[in-house]
């Protein structure tokens, strides 16, 4: 066993030592193959261990929707230990984020970024193409101190925020502005759901759990004041069921 974990560090090492002068540059060859051009790291400078660029994310017709500067380095210390540590940076953040993928687990520490939801969407569309035409706006805003995903649980726990939500679909905008929070579980790839509102006319409240292979099991009240509701009313009775209270009850 002793000889198996010297064995597989030693790979670790060998290979990591080989990024040393492999460039920045096939790290967008990378994310142009895998999101068919939606995803790209342009102007990168440096090496796969330690380089900077600029994030983009483009639409259908490879124009820029979201642009922001990201750098990123190695931590050598890690590959002793058998595993792959990077810090990295998106946007101005105050402390770098930590990806550390070992031998049955990826660790999340400090991980905090800010985009555009259209620019979300973007990618979105062409990985799920169910999503396409919600014509949706705000800032999303993702923000996790310690998140663990391992074969056995998964442990910590995940803010997503959307602020200045808005759909093309909704003649009400900005709906409001949502935090949906995400707990671990101690089975594998599952998570609880919390949903609240923040501020806004339509008022979003609920929760659920997002079970293997990413099945959503969530119930979801709405509620807006007197005035919003007469514009909101028809969309809502199309999607969710009203209760005599004025409230909709949304399955998923």
């Amino acid at each position: 066993m002793k000889f198996l974990q010297t064995a597989v560090s030693a790979f670790f090492v060998i290979s990591s030592l080989l990024l040393v002068k492999a460039p920045a540059t096939l790290l967008d060859a990378g994310l142009d193959a895998a999101t068919a051009g939606r995803l790209r790291l342009v102007t990168a400078e440096g090496t796969l261990w330690s380089g900077q660029g600029r994030l983009e994310i483009r639409d259908a017709a490879s124009a820029a929707v979201f642009s922001s500067p990201v750098v990123w380095s190695l931590q050598k210390s890690q590959l002793l230990l058998a595993r792959v540590s990077v810090n990295f940076s998106i946007a101005d953040q105050v402390q770098p984020s930590t990806a550390t993928i070992k031998l049955a687990a990826l660790e999340f520490s400090h991980l905090e970024f800010a985009l555009p939801a259209a620019a979300l969407a973007q990618v979105m569309a062409q990985l799920v193409p169910a999503t396409k035409g919600y014509g949706v706006g705000g800032m999303l805003s993702v923000r996790a101190d310690a998140l663990t995903f391992s074969r056995a649980a998964t442990v910590g726990s995940m803010v997503l925020e959307w602020q200045n939500a808005s759909s093309i679909l909704a003649p009400l905008s900005p709906l409001g502005s949502y935090a949906l929070r995400l707990d671990g579980s101690p089975a594998p790839a599952q998570f609880s759901v919390a949903l609240q509102t923040l501020q806004g006319p339509l008022q979003l409240d609920g929760g659920g759990r997002i079970g293997a292979n990413q099945q959503v099991a969530m119930s979801v009240t709405a509620r807006l004041p007197p005035a919003e509701y007469i514009e909101m009313a028809p969309l809502l009775q199309l999607i969710a069921v009203e209760s005599s209270d004025g409230s909709f009850l949304l399955q998923l």
